[in-house]
């Protein structure tokens, strides 16, 4: 038979609110009509995901990811391709998947009606080599920093822009070649970002035209931008412009090989130390995730 109990899976270390805090919201606003839920806690991603692939053997139909980045990749990659679907409780610092879906990551209670509407959407998930992809992955300045914050702690504020701006000045662009289907190309670049969502988290957009549901990923190899053009760059980013093609150039399919020397490389901002080659392989509407309609 299987358990009809919605599992709320709560990672403590990215934990923005105290346990007591989000029980209290939990009780007050997850509908009982629907749910019958039980909250556990871990210490870790992994012991989270751990638990959420023997909950999907037992065809629980809802499980409740709270938490960061790595917290949702985490339990999502024990979802694919099973009955269960994922929900989401924000807790990280940029909540890249939870953004694209329209979850409010500054309020408990907005993940909560995005619960309570339940309405399901099949997305697609991805692999870099053997590593589960739901949003977003790249090298060279975006990997630097997630390794630099993934390092260093929880940042915010000036702190977190400081640290980008010194990434900035002394990332370098580096040689790179990518197979795709049709072609081959090689290139320097500064950043290269896999995407399977449009952005990093809430009003960070990196590729606004982004589907998460159209069974391909795009590859964006981006130029540095100069000094001048950094504002501008950044202001794209925030109101979901294109960037200019001389300084990003977007390759979409669903197989790539990607080809470099970078010392890291980040999955849904996991880092990991780069091969030197990465397959990219997208798969089409794997997963279930309860979506904010």
């Amino acid at each position: 038979m299987p358990d009809n109990t919605t599992y709320i899976l709560v990672d403590t270390s990215c934990l923005k609110i105290s346990s007591e805090a989000l029980e209290k919201t939990i009780k007050e606003n997850l509908n009982k009509e629907y749910f019958t839920y039980h909250i556990e806690y871990f210490n870790s991603s992994l012991e989270a995901a751990r638990r959420a692939g023997e909950l999907a053997e037992q065809l629980v139909p809802y499980l409740i990811a709270c938490g960061g980045n790595q917290t949702i990749n985490a339990v999502a990659s024990r979802l694919v391709n099973t009955e269960s679907t994922l929900g989401i409780i924000p807790q990280g610092l940029v909540n890249g998947l939870a953004a694209h879906l329209n979850i409010n990551n500054f309020l408990v209670d907005d993940a909560m009606r995005t619960l309570n509407r339940r309405t399901v959407k099949q997305i697609d998930s991805a692999l870099l080599n053997e590593h589960f992809m739901v949003n977003i992955a790249g090298l060279g300045f975006d990997a630097e920093i997630a390794a630099e914050v993934n390092a260093g702690g929880y940042k915010k504020g000036p702190s977190l822009a400081w640290m980008v701006l010194k990434k900035y000045f002394a990332s370098r662009s580096f040689p790179l070649r990518v197979t795709y289907e049709s072609g081959e190309l090689y290139t320097r670049v500064f950043w290269v970002a896999v995407t399977n969502g449009k952005q990093y988290g809430t009003r960070l957009y990196l590729n606004p035209r982004a589907s998460l549901s159209d069974g391909m990923v795009e590859v964006c190899l981006i130029k540095k931008p100069t000094l001048i053009e950094l504002p501008f760059f950044l202001i794209n980013m925030f109101r979901k412009r294109e960037f200019p093609a001389f300084r990003m150039k977007k390759i979409r399919g669903k197989k790539f090989l990607i080809e470099s020397t970078c010392a890291h490389f980040h999955v849904d901002g996991i880092t990991l130390p780069a091969p030197k080659e990465i397959r990219v392989e997208a798969h089409y509407q794997t997963l279930h995730v309860l979506v904010n309609k």
